[in-house]
C-alpha cells in the first residue's frame, strides 16, 4: 500500500471511525457555546457571499465550484429538525444548506459529515477487505482476529449506509466540508469540534498543499478547539488532548509539551472506561513515565477538569475507532 493510500485510510478510520447535555464550566475556560473568532476568521470563511444565496457555480445538489458563504458568528445549536439519517444526500442538500443559510449550526456539521463520506466514497469501499486481509494473519478465536472481524464488519455496514446516502451526488470539492465542519465548531457544535479537531474533513492529510488554506486555519483553531472540547467533557477530546500535549498532530504542535496536563487528562478518562478497554489507557499512562512533580501537578489538574459527559453504557471502549456508528445523528447533540 502506498504511503498516500495509507495516509488515506487512516483519514477514515478516524472521521468514519471504522478501525470521529453540558456541564457547568469552569471561569477559566472557554465558553464552548460560543468559541472566540479572530478577526482572520472572516475573510477565511465568511467573506464568500449573501448566506441567503448560493456562489457563482455552485450547481446543487453535485456540491460543484463556488464554495459556501459561513460566518460562525451566526450560528446557533438549534432549530428545525434535520432530515433523519439516511436519506440520499441528493434529497436534503437543498434543505440543509437552507437551515444553515438560516443560522443552523448543526445542519452545517451535518453537511459538513454528508458532502465528506461521500468525497471518501472510494476508500470506504477498500477498508472493509482490508480487515478481512488483516483477519486472516491471525488464528481464529485469538483477540487480534477477532477484533479486526469487528472493525471488517462495521466497515461494512458504514459503507452500506454511505452508498444508499451518497448516491447520485457528486462532489467536485471535497475541502467544501471543511468549511461546513469549521463553522459550525466555531458556534460550539460538539460533534464538528471533535471532527475538525480530530480528523478534519475536507482537509487532505497525504498532499496538504492540496488544501493548504484549510490546514492554516486547522493550525490556528485547533487549539482553542481543543480546549473547548474539554470544556464540553467529551470524553474523546480528553483522549486527542492527552496525545497533543505529548506529541504532534498532523506534523504541527499545536499545545506545548505538557507531561501533567496528559496524565490528568488520561487519569479523569480512567473511572469511565470499560473494563475491556482499560488496559490500553493504563498503558498509555504508564508510557508518559511521569516524575513525582509532574504526578502531583497532574491531581491538581484532575482537580480542576470539567465532568465528563455522554458516556455510554458499560464505558468508554474506543477498540473500533471514537465514533464507529456516526450518520450525521451526533450532529444535532447540544
Amino acid at each position: 500500500m502506498t504511503r498516500s493510500r495509507t495516509g488515506l485510510v487512516l483519514g477514515v478510520l478516524a472521521i468514519a471511525a471504522v478501525v470521529l447535555a453540558l456541564w457547568p464550566r469552569h471561569a477559566n475556560q472557554p465558553d464552548p457555546a460560543r468559541l472566540p473568532m479572530p478577526a482572520s476568521m472572516g475573510p477565511a470563511v465568511a467573506q464568500r457571499g449573501s448566506p441567503n444565496a448560493p456562489t457563482a457555480g455552485d450547481r446543487s445538489p453535485a456540491a460543484k465550484g463556488g464554495r459556501p458563504s459561513l460566518n460562525p458568528s451566526s450560528l446557533v445549536n438549534r432549530g428545525a429538525p434535520l432530515p433523519p439519517p439516511g436519506q440520499p444526500l441528493t434529497q436534503i442538500y437543498d434543505q440543509l444548506k437552507q437551515q444553515v443559510a438560516h443560522g443552523d449550526a448543526r445542519a452545517a456539521c451535518r453537511l459538513g459529515f454528508e458532502i465528506n463520506r461521500c468525497a471518501q466514497l472510494p476508500v470506504l469501499r477498500s477498508v472493509p477487505r482490508m480487515f478481512q486481509q488483516a483477519s486472516q494473519r491471525y488464528a481464529p478465536g485469538t483477540p487480534q482476529y477477532e477484533n479486526a472481524r469487528r472493525v471488517q464488519q462495521q466497515a461494512e455496514r458504514n459503507l452500506q449506509s454511505a452508498e444508499g446516502a451518497c448516491a447520485g451526488f457528486t462532489v467536485d470539492d471535497p475541502s467544501i466540508s471543511w468549511d461546513y465542519t469549521l463553522a459550525a465548531a466555531l458556534a460550539g457544535n460538539r460533534e464538528a469540534i471533535f471532527s475538525a479537531l480530530s480528523f478534519p474533513p475536507g482537509l487532505n492529510a497525504s498532499r496538504p498543499e492540496n488544501t493548504l488554506e484549510g490546514w492554516t486555519q486547522w493550525r490556528q483553531y485547533a487549539p482553542q478547539l481543543m480546549e473547548a472540547g474539554i470544556a464540553l467533557g467529551d470524553p474523546r477530546v480528553f483522549r486527542i488532548a492527552a496525545r497533543n500535549y505529548l506529541a504532534p498532530s498532523f506534523g504541527t504542535r499545536i499545545v506545548d509539551a505538557d507531561p501533567a496536563r496528559s496524565l490528568a487528562l488520561l487519569s479523569a478518562l480512567l473511572p469511565v472506561t470499560a473494563p475491556s478497554y482499560r488496559p490500553v489507557i493504563e498503558r498509555d499512562i504508564s508510557a508518559i513515565g511521569a516524575s513525582q512533580e509532574q504526578q502531583e501537578d497532574a491531581r491538581r489538574i484532575a482537580s480542576s477538569l470539567p465532568r465528563l459527559t455522554n458516556i455510554p453504557e458499560g464505558g468508554v471502549d474506543w477498540a473500533r475507532g471514537m465514533a464507529p456508528d456516526s450518520n450525521g445523528k451526533q450532529c444535532e447533540e447540544p
